[in-house]
């Protein structure tokens, strides 16, 4: 059972059945989600095992926090994931499709890293089973958000480097306007992998930044920077299956 734990300093997920393992693009977006601290509704969309909502429940010490998953079995890892947790009474998951749930608030904060964008990780049937079980496209899901988000809230997610621009095209289209981007490499002579990404419904300036995981064989500092308050040193077990 152990290589199915990724033990964090204050919480641990279990995601033995989920579509959606823990990865380095839910880690990033986990930890660099900007928040105001004044948060008081947070939405996961696509919420998988959990880990992204549990980060977030870390960081934002008031919010309420909700989970909202279309995999049954991603769903239940979610609960017992949640239910071991130092934030348990503020969070809350749903076994639903994003475009059924019809909450009696809005959002401060939505969030997502959902299946038919996913990690960079190869496919797994896990992986096909959450993108074949949910059609949601970036249409949909922008189209959620929009109705979902209060007017000063903000959308944060992760996608590949080279859909950025299409998604950011679509965005538009739903009132939902890129302030922030992290371009994500692997190595510094790495062409970006990954973005990360705040949209919100005002116009603003955008604010562009680098970040870069690796040098060589060890990590920079700017990750670990950003990691640190929940990666274990030395002790961080696999994140997916030897």
């Amino acid at each position: 059972m152990k290589e199915y734990i990724f033990q964090m300093q204050e919480f641990q997920v279990y995601h033995r059945d989920s579509a959606m393992k823990v990865g380095t693009d839910s880690l990033l977006l986990g930890a660099w989600c900007p928040l105001k601290g004044s948060e008081q509704y947070i939405l996961d969309i696509g919420s998988g095992c959990g880990i992204l909502s549990l980060m977030i429940a870390q960081r934002a010490k008031h919010a309420n926090v909700y989970g909202v998953e279309v995999d049954e079995a991603s769903f239940y890892e979610s609960i017992h994931n949640l239910q071991q947790s130092p934030w348990s009474q503020r969070m809350q998951m749903y076994n639903m499709d994003i475009r059924q749930y019809q909450p009696e608030v809005l959002f401060d904060l939505i969030i997502s890293n959902p299946p038919f964008y996913g990690s960079l990780l190869p496919f797994t049937p896990e992986r096909t089973r959450a993108r074949h079980q949910s059609s949601l496209d970036s249409l949909e899901l922008l189209k959620s958000v929009h109705a979902l988000l209060r007017h000063k809230g903000s959308f944060c997610m992760v996608l590949p480097f080279d859909q950025l621009d299409s998604f950011s095209r679509i965005a538009l289209k739903h009132q939902l306007h890129v302030n922030q981007i992290v371009e994500v490499r692997h190595l510094p002579s790495s062409v970006p992998s990954r973005v990360l990404l705040k949209f919100a419904k005002e116009q603003t300036d955008v604010d562009h930044q680098n970040l870069t995981i690796g040098d060589t064989d060890c990590r920079t500092e700017a990750y670990e920077s950003l990691l640190s308050p929940f990666l274990v040193r030395g002790k961080i077990k696999k994140a997916t299956r030897k």
